[in-house]
């Protein structure tokens, strides 16, 4: 079988959108929405074969992205050659959104180190919590006083009744084995 000139196939598979200067791919897109073409045996991106086309080779290590955010595009004005790390951080994924995030969720600013980005400023409070829900408790829900042997201070500062935790661990056990609901109500 005899392919048509790739700047043809291009050409006939795709088509402008007056609106926002996209080219539109019409033929076989894959999960991702991203075209796709075939080159003899293999499969190839349309939007790399359209950049290629237009620019030479794509740099060695390099992604193309989509300048527009349209992932069926194959508009050579709309692509742009970026390091992987840079063609995630402009993406609407959750990498991309947490790279370009500049404050924690209290609204500090995040600063760099050796292993990434932290709120100092949460961190130096992270004992204190004073958002924590049980601070000034003194009993738990079930009415267990939080002192002595009963406290039990979890990592992220809050006040918990042990034996609370303990039955709520036994419930866990039993009810993995299959025990009946009948044997892990409290004994009064």
């Amino acid at each position: 079988m005899r392919y048509a000139p790739i700047a043809e196939r291009l050409a006939r598979n795709s088509i402008p959108e007056p609106n926002t200067g996209c080219i539109l791919w019409t033929a076989v897109c894959d999960r991702g929405g991203y075209a796709r073409m075939s080159l003899g045996r293999t499969m190839a991106s349309a939007h790399r074969v359209a950049y290629e086309l237009a620019n030479g080779p794509i740099p060695e290590g390099l992604d193309i992205d989509h300048k527009c955010r349209v992932r069926s595009c194959v508009n050579p004005e709309h692509l742009e050659p970026v390091s992987h790390r840079e063609n995630i951080r402009r993406g609407e994924c959750f990498s991309g959104k947490k790279m370009r995030q500049t404050t924690c969720i209290r609204g500090h600013e995040l600063e760099m180190t050796s292993r990434g980005r932290k709120c100092f400023t949460c961190e130096a409070t992270r004992g204190q919590r004073p958002w924590s829900p049980r601070k000034g408790q003194t009993h738990c829900k079930n009415g267990h006083e939080f002192t002595g042997d009963n406290l039990r201070i979890r990592a992220n500062g809050q006040r918990a009744c042990w034996i609370c935790c303990r039955e709520s661990d036994r419930r866990v056990y039993y009810k993995a084995k299959g025990v009946s609901n009948a044997f892990l109500r409290p004994q009064m």
